[in-house]
């Protein structure tokens, strides 16, 4: 299984850049079944992750099919 790893702090924002993690993570997950993604954020604990699939599909138009990994990082701050 391959891994790919992003920072990104706030991958529930609905800006530019995440429209451009949010393609990327989708292209990873068209290009194998066996992708695992995980994204380090600053975002709470408590993100929902289908939620924020959810809202990449109706900000963005953007379809992410299988789970991604989140790893908060927000007792760094």
């Amino acid at each position: 299984q391959q891994t790919h790893a992003f920072f990104h702090p706030y991958c529930s924002g609905g800006g530019g850049g995440e429209r451009v993690l949010w393609k990327i993570v989708q292209a990873l997950q068209e290009s194998s079944d066996s992708v695992r993604i995980v994204i380090f954020t600053v975002d709470p604990p408590s993100t929902d992750e289908s939620k924020l699939r959810e809202d990449a599909q109706q900000r963005f138009d953007v379809k992410i099919p299988r789970p991604i990994h989140l790893v908060s990082l927000e007792d760094c701050r």
